[in-house]
Parts: structure tokens; C-alpha cells; sequence
């Protein structure tokens, strides 16, 4: 099932770049992926994988980098041992906040090797 959602992806960051300066003006990540299916790749792992509360045993929560959910959801469960059921809850500020984005059409490899 996984190898279906497959997708190739970049990332570029671009504004300021100190890592030990809390930023002034914008900066972040420009996220570009191809995939054969858009509806079937990035759309299904974003909001079947990243964003569920319930992924992938319940109460979770949402994936603590990438997840896009409201503010009032932001913490996830993680076992205090490992195999152990007991849990403790912890707290994550919304890491990645997607501002827009696009989708453009790329035709496929045989298309374009039929160009001259």
C-alpha cells in the first residue's frame, strides 16, 4: 500500500539562516515534490498520515512537524517505556505552517522524449 504514495520531493530554504537568531522578516522552507497522482500521493499523506489525531494508533495525534491542524491540537501521546502501553502527552508549536501553494502539471518522461 505505502509504495503508491510515493513521492519525489526537495526542499529549499530561503530567507535568514543563523540558527541561533529567532528570524526578523520571513523565512522557511520552499517544499516541491513530484508524484504520478497527486490526489493518491501528497494530498492522501497529508491528510491521512500528517494531519489525523488518530494516526496511527488513537489519540496519537497529529504528526508533530508537518501535521496541519488547528492551533487547539497540537500535543501527541508517546509511550514512557518502550512496548509499554502507559503514555505521556507532550506539547509541540506549529512547526510548519503552510502558507499557500500550487500545483502545476509536469508532462510525463516518454512525452518529453518525443519532443525535438
Amino acid at each position: 500500500m505505502e509504495r503508491s504514495h510515493r513521492i519525489a520531493r526537495r526542499a529549499v530554504s530561503y530567507g535568514q539562516s543563523d540558527p541561533t537568531q529567532e528570524p526578523e522578516i520571513g523565512s522557511g522552507l520552499l517544499f516541491l515534490c513530484f508524484q504520478a497522482n497527486i490526489e493518491n500521493q501528497f494530498n492522501f499523506m497529508q491528510s491521512r498520515w500528517a494531519n489525523p489525531t488518530r494516526f496511527v494508533e488513537v489519540g496519537v495525534g497529529p504528526d508533530p512537524v508537518i501535521g496541519q491542524v488547528s492551533d487547539s491540537v497540537r500535543t501527541q501521546k508517546w509511550p514512557t517505556q518502550w512496548g509499554e502501553e502507559e503514555t505521556q502527552e507532550y506539547g509541540f508549536d506549529l512547526w510548519v505552517k503552510m502558507l499557500g501553494g500550487e500545483y502545476f502539471f509536469a508532462p510525463c518522461i516518454s512525452f518529453l522524449k518525443t519532443l525535438e
